[in-house]
């Protein structure tokens, strides 16, 4: 997960902990790839993904700019040329809730250059998650964990330690069946 500094709260007197805004890429990818897909070729069509994040972060910025308490997922469907051009790179579902960070977005993912893949037409799901330290840790956890970046384990983990502790997890609880 990469961190940026977000936009001070206006109006107030005092000033107020800016909301740190938090992106999560699909490290954990849901991908139409072809069954026999090679992993090298999967890997490095995740490594242009993962450098994408920095300008996916921008989008996210002036999302918070206009609401600090912004906060969900983008999901993208990116299709490639044989050249590893982006022929569509669209939002298939945002619950971001803001037009033009999801426009941004989707402007991000077309201006990527991928390697030639290895057919043309190669078809690509990528979740972005945004949450920031406004968002609900519930909301946060039911977010990473849907989209493949928080696994189970990972979740039974943090329930065990505040088991263990005392302390009991932020409030919230997610179930996957």
């Amino acid at each position: 997960m990469l961190s940026l500094l977000a936009v001070g709260v206006l109006g107030c007197a005092a000033r107020q902990a800016e909301p740190e805004p938090l992106v999560s890429s699909g490290q954990h990818v849901v991908a139409e790839l072809p069954a026999n897909a090679m992993l090298p070729e999967r890997e490095r069509m995740l490594a242009v993904l993962d450098q994408a994040n920095p300008a996916f972060q921008a989008c996210y910025t002036q999302a918070l700019a206009r609401d600090p308490r912004a906060y969900g997922q983008v999901t993208l469907r990116i299709v490639l040329d044989a050249t590893g051009q982006v022929q569509q790179g669209v939002a298939l579902l945002s619950t971001l809730g803001d037009a033009d960070a999801e426009a941004c977005v989707e402007q991000a993912a077309q201006a990527l250059d991928f390697p030639a893949p290895s057919r043309p037409g190669l078809a690509m799901r990528y979740p972005v998650v945004f949450t920031s330290q406004l968002t609900p840790p519930e909301v946060t956890r039911a977010l990473l964990l849907n989209n493949g970046l928080l696994t189970l384990e990972e979740e039974e983990a943090a329930l065990q330690e505040a088991a263990q502790t005392g302390e009991p997890l932020e409030k919230g609880w997610v179930e996957t069946w």
